[in-house]
Formats: structure tokens, C-alpha cells, sequence
């Protein structure tokens, strides 16, 4: 009998090798295991993943209890039901709840930090009853700045003719480069509309220099000791150096316009820069963590309606031009040196724990008196001509708050806690903290 042949398409017939790897295709066989397509957090091993924080407690909002949670965790994968509702709308009562269940208390040796509670007494039972308004007028805190529109109805020619163009080098020279390098931050095209709004903005924003006169339970020493506390508990976050600043900011304008008991002085400094970390930082900590540095001293209610109050007293205005931003913005037009750098870093962060008299001083001339004793410390001009064009400042007008600020930089040394200066010691600040001030003045 005459075998049958099936027709077959000879060009697009499969090679043997190919058939036979089809055949062993992992998807159709039962002995080996499928691979299926991985989570988006292993496809890319080098995701950056939130840091490790130096208190691994997590706090329930409903019950104020702390939870061990792993902060790099993906959620577990929900089921979707066509049953359920598109949307729901959320109501936050975290601000509105009362007084939630006592958190076990967690030993101050395991955050790293010094409680402040051995140094300040502890808490009442009610904020309202240590938080009195000492300003009528807080609830026109309302400010904004006049922004001038130039409207122009021209249409711009978008035209290009043989004689604009013009030709462009394949290789670029190295001078161009590296003049694009050194004003890639000063936008020298709006350098000037920049500057003029930051010195707006800074009088706006500026605590009120005798607030501490109105206070009734609290000192300027109480003030002192709290900063230097929150200078170690951004260093045990590693949160950047201009949530700190934002963080005392936000101190001195909440305590310019409310009175606030000394048992209640470390909550509002704990919930300022949970605010401002919030502002500033990508990965800010969790609300629980900061009432684990307190030594659960304070509850997290007590924190969340404590953010309520500082923002409805500063009218949720949050962006303060700082004096850090003005040291970093002078010390490039001034083209200092790195140490030079940290050195006005280190002083202009030194007048944060004195608010007599440096309160007296708006952020920009701090800043312009920190980079201007920083080059006279390092034996170069304090204050070159072109800064007094770029900047407004004269030397002269900078006298008062560099005599209080030298004068500050000679007892940085004295023996007492001071966690500005410890922060400053070490090698990636070049050890700035160790220098000592000169006896003379550059005028």
C-alpha cells in the first residue's frame, strides 16, 4: 500500500533543533517548574528602598500600640471585586479622636538619644490646658506676597531665518563646559528675580525677636536645650541640615503667637520637625518613630493634634527661606573653598540655640556674617567688593550680628553639651568645630 504524504510548507517548516526545543517547552510539561514573571521589586534588585531607621516600631493609629513592621515590605496583593464600590471617600480622624491607650514604654538606651524628658518635666494630660493664644490676631496669619504679572499680547516670532543660524561645535571646550558647571545652580537669568523674592519672603516669615518676654513658663535656656536636642535626632535620621532649620523655624513662629507650658515645649518641637521632615525629606520617619524618641512620652495622638494646631496657627505656610540656603547660595558667589564652606555652615547652625539676639536678625544677614567670619577665620578677604554688589550687604552693615556671631564662635568651646559642635568634629566636616576664632575684626 502506498504511504500517504502530507503536503508541507518547505520555507516556512521549522528546523529540527527548533521542533525539539518547542517540544520541551517548560509551559506544556508537568515535571518542570514554570517560571513565571517575577514582582516589580525583584525585577530591579537595586531599587533604592526606604532607610533603616534607628527605631524599627511601628505605632497603630486606631490603638496607639506599637507594631513591629518592616518599612520595605511590599503590600500583600489585594483582590478586586466588581461588588465593591469605585471609590470610597476617606474621613481622617486621627486629628478629631480622643485620648488614645497608653503605649508600652520602650528604655531611652535603645533610641540612641538622650530623652529630653530627663531634662524638661513631664507631660499634662491636656495640651489645651498649656497652650494659651498670646496673639489676637493669629487667625489673620494669612500673608502673601504681590507677584507682578507682565502681560504681553506680541506673538513670538517663531520664524528662523539662513542669517540666525549659526553653527554648532561637535566638541564643546572646556571653558564653556565648566562656566555651565558653576552656574548650573545660580540660574543667572533669574538669579536676581530670586534673590529679591527670597529677602521678601525672609521678612514675612521672621519670629518675632521678643516673643520669649511673652512666655510665661518657658526660658531662652529651655529653648537652647530643646534645639540641641533636635540636632541629635536629625543626626540619628540622617535627615538633611535644612529640615533642622525648618524645624526651629517653624518653633519660633508657633511660639511667637501661642504661650506654651514647659511640659508641652518638647511636643511642639517634636511635631515641628515632623512637619518639616515631611516637607523636606523623600523618606520622611513615621509619626510613630518620633514618639519613640520621646521615650513615649508623648502618645501619637498627641502629636497629630499638636500638627494641627502649628499648622492652622503658621497658616499652613511652610516654605521659609532659611539661613542655610543663603550660606550655600553666598559661599558660591564668594567661590569659597569646601572648608571655608563648612566652617560658615558650622556657625550659621551655632545661632540656632541663641535666641537672644540672633532672632533680631533676618536669615540672610546670618548667613552673609557666617561666610564673611569663616574667610577672616581662614586668613582670606571676609567680605570682596562683588559681594557687596550681589548681595546688598556692606561689611558695615554686617557689624552688630558679626561681633554677636564671633562672640559666639569664642565660647562654642566651653564645657557643655553642645551637639552642634560634636556633629562638626568629625572628618566629613574637616573638623571645622575644632578651629578657634581671631582676636581681630577685618575693618
Amino acid at each position: 500500500m502506498a504511504s500517504t504524504h502530507i503536503f508541507e510548507d518547505q520555507e516556512n517548516r521549522l528546523p529540527a533543533a527548533q521542533r525539539r526545543v518547542k517540544r520541551e517547552d517548560p509551559r506544556t510539561s508537568s515535571n518542570v517548574q514554570v517560571n513565571r514573571r517575577p514582582v516589580l521589586g525583584a525585577i530591579n534588585p537595586n531599587l533604592r528602598k526606604q532607610p533603616a531607621r534607628a527605631a524599627k516600631q511601628g505605632v497603630s493609629y486606631e490603638t496607639g500600640i506599637p507594631q513591629q513592621a518592616d518599612e520595605n515590605a511590599c503590600p500583600t496583593q489585594k483582590s478586586f471585586s466588581t461588588s465593591q464600590p469605585s471609590f470610597t471617600i476617606h474621613e481622617d480622624t486621627c486629628l478629631s479622636m480622643g485620648t488614645t491607650s497608653s503605649s508600652q514604654s520602650a528604655s531611652s538606651n535603645n533610641t540612641g538619644l538622650n530623652p529630653l524628658s530627663e531634662r524638661l518635666s513631664k507631660p499634662l494630660q491636656n495640651e489645651e490646658e498649656s497652650i494659651e493664644d498670646i496673639d489676637p490676631s493669629v487667625t489673620g496669619l494669612q500673608r502673601s506676597l504681590s507677584i507682578e504679572h507682565s502681560g504681553s499680547s506680541d506673538v513670538m516670532e517663531m520664524s528662523v531665518c539662513e542669517d540666525d543660524l549659526m553653527v554648532v561645535e561637535t566638541t564643546p571646550r572646556e571653558d564653556v563646559l565648566q562656566s555651565r558647571n558653576d552656574d548650573i545652580f545660580d540660574v543667572p537669568e533669574y538669579a536676581a528675580d530670586i534673590y529679591q523674592y527670597l529677602r521678601e519672603a525672609e521678612v514675612c516669615h521672621k519670629p518675632r525677636a521678643n516673643y520669649m518676654s511673652k512666655q510665661t513658663d518657658i526660658t531662652s535656656s529651655m529653648r537652647w536645650i530643646l534645639v540641641d536636642w533636635l540636632v541629635e535626632v536629625a543626626e540619628e535620621y540622617s535627615l538633611h541640615t535644612e529640615t533642622l532649620y525648618l524645624a526651629v523655624s517653624y518653633i519660633d513662629r508657633f511660639l511667637s503667637h501661642m504661650s506654651v507650658k514647659r511640659d508641652k515645649l518638647q511636643l511642639v518641637g517634636t511635631t515641628a520637625m515632623f512637619i518639616a521632615a515631611k516637607y523636606e525629606e523623600i523618606y520622611p520617619p513615621d509619626v510613630g518613630q518620633f514618639a519613640y524618641i520621646t521615650d513615649n512620652t508623648y502618645r501619637v495622638g498627641q502629636i497629630l493634634r499638636m500638627e494641627h494646631l502649628i499648622l492652622k496657627v503658621l497658616s499652613f505656610d511652610m516654605a521659609v527661606p532659611t539661613t542655610h540656603l543663603f550660606v550655600n547660595k553666598f559661599a558660591r558667589l564668594c567661590k569659597c573653598s569646601e572648608e571655608t564652606l563648612h566652617l560658615a555652615l558650622f556657625l550659621a547652625e551655632v545661632t540656632m540655640l541663641d535666641c537672644d539676639p540672633f532672632l533680631r536678625f533676618l536669615p540672610s544677614v546670618i548667613a552673609a556674617s557666617a561666610v564673611a567670619l569663616a574667610n577672616h577665620t581662614q586668613g582670606h578677604t571676609a567680605w570682596p567688593s562683588h559681594m557687596v554688589e550681589s548681595t546688598g550687604y556692606s561689611l558695615e552693615q554686617l557689624r552688630e550680628c558679626y561681633v554677636n556671631l564671633h562672640r559666639a564662635f569664642s565660647r562654642v568651646h566651653e564645657p557643655q553639651q553642645h551637639a552642634i559642635r560634636d556633629k562638626y568634629r568629625g572628618t566629613k566636616w574637616h573638623g571645622v568645630s575644632r578651629l578657634t576664632a581671631r582676636n581681630n575684626f577685618p575693618w
